[in-house]
């Protein structure tokens, strides 16, 4: 009985605002999940796509103010005003100020891919991206600071050093020390991730050697992925990437995709230094999730056209290097066209490797691993494909998502070989990053593979 009167005076004290923000966030969701059974599939495939967009954000934005209300609770609890020392009330005030700012602006960050983009980073862009990377960070580790503070309780509780209803008295004589613990990870791990992000492309070389290749004979394919144009990347990021590759002097530059997150009225400019790539026999691109889920991809084709970069749209290229060897190099439609509905887009890796010959060099450019996965167990596909080039996890990019991408897919970062097709499979962690500017799992890569022809005995 105890107990139930404590928890009642605990929810009493919770503010009115909080229960109104709940019930309308019941509303909200009860009427975009009725618009969608009830309009879903009557809509034209963009009223949809503006729809499930706007259901996302709506989404985001909710799950993100209950992170808020539990950041901003555990600043306010370590600095509280109450206190009559004037130095500690300013200080408790300006905490307040400042991490409202950064909240407002973390939750602003869903604006920028729906509002129209300039060619470079909007430093308001940069800074409420970053803000948003502050608002992951936070959460995470204070949830883990807290499930620690739990753990040490409950043994002390077991030894008999505190009792159950000393529980927020001891969590609260150790605020102070948590919130600048959480403080001093957010700041190191942003400053150890925003230095990886404004840090050139770290070039990644690989090797594989093939019987489809000339003895002494070599190909070299720069393979760019995930380079996710839009809000934190501008045209200058698209110059320097453009400029490292072109210095590596590839015979071919194959684009696996997410090349951008939004329209080509927008971000064209940006992505213009893409027409300055000067491999030898050519640019190739395939779709990735984002070009399904951000701006118009037949629009994109359109543009990737006039750049004179070859769009592989389940189909294939056979090209003669000109000295006896010959390469297929083929693209899918990415993954999620299996699961989404996008008129005259479905991954179909069968008509994109039809026409490549056994003889052929057969490289095929997909943007997910788990499409890989899916393509390798295809016996009317498998016996004839030498490698597979994708990209999408970003290794995590977080270090804390880092976990879930190694279980979420069976390829996740590197240089594979399944051995009963005898194909290769590399993953790259991307050129760049999606959202936040920051990157604390690996580096923004580019990867350079040299393929080669055995040596003769």
């Amino acid at each position: 009985m105890n107990f139930l009167a404590r928890l009642l005076n605990l929810l009493k004290k919770i503010p009115i605002w909080i229960y109104v923000f709940l019930v309308l966030a019941i509303v909200l969701e009860l009427v975009y999940t009725i618009a969608i059974l009830k309009l879903g599939k009557a809509l034209s495939y963009n009223d949809g796509k503006f729809l499930f967009h706007s259901f996302a954000v709506v989404n985001m934005q909710l799950l993100m103010f209950l992170g808020t209300i539990y950041i901003y609770y555990r600043f306010a609890a370590a600095f509280p005003v109450k206190k009559r020392d004037t130095l500690w009330i300013a200080l408790g005030v300006f905490v307040r100020i400042f991490l409202v700012s950064l909240l407002l602006f973390a939750h602003a960050s869903s604006i920028f891919y729906m509002s129209p983009l300039p060619s470079e980073v909007s430093p308001w862009a940069y800074i409420s991206m970053t803000a948003l990377a502050a608002w992951i960070h936070l959460i995470l580790f204070f949830i883990f600071t807290d499930l620690i503070l739990l753990v040490i309780y409950l043994i002390l509780k077991i030894r008999g050093k505190v009792t159950i209803f000393g529980v927020n008295g001891f969590f609260m004589n150790h605020r102070l020390k948590q919130v600048f613990i959480v403080l001093a990870l957010t700041i190191a791990f942003l400053a150890f991730g925003l230095y990886r992000t404004l840090t050139p492309p770290k070039v990644v070389r690989e090797t594989v050697v093939t019987e489809k290749m000339k003895p002494g004979s070599e190909l070299k394919i720069v393979l760019l992925t995930d380079i996710h144009i839009g809000p934190s990347v501008g045209k200058s990021r698209v110059e320097q990437i453009v400029n490292d590759v072109n210095q590596l002097e590839p015979d071919i530059v194959a684009i696996a995709g997410d090349l951008a997150d939004g329209y080509v009225k927008d971000l064209g400019e940006a992505a213009s230094p893409f027409c300055s790539l000067t491999p030898k026999l050519g640019v190739y691109f395939a779709t990735g999730n984002h070009e399904y889920f951000h701006g118009e991809v037949d629009e994109w084709f359109v543009w990737l056209k006039a750049c004179n970069i070859t769009v592989l749209h389940n189909e294939n290229r056979r090209l003669d290097t000109g000295n006896g060897n010959s390469i297929c190099i083929a693209g899918v439609d990415d993954y999620i066209t299996l699961k989404i509905h996008h008129p005259g887009h479905k991954m179909n890796p069968k008509q994109a490797l039809s026409g490549c010959k056994k003889e052929d060099l057969v490289v095929l450019l997909a943007h997910q691993p788990n499409a890989d996965d899916m393509i390798l167990t295809d016996d009317q596909i498998n016996g004839n494909l030498d490698v597979i080039l994708s990209g999408h996890t970003h290794n995590g990019q977080f270090i804390f998502f880092w976990p879930l991408t190694e279980l979420g897919n069976k390829y996740n970062h590197g240089h594979y070989h399944n051995r009963p097709t005898n194909t290769h499979i590399l993953v790259s962690a991307g050129v760049d990053f999606f959202g936040p500017p920051i990157r604390t799992a690996g580096f923004c890569e580019i990867v350079e593979l040299t393929v080669k022809g055995q040596q003769e005995a």
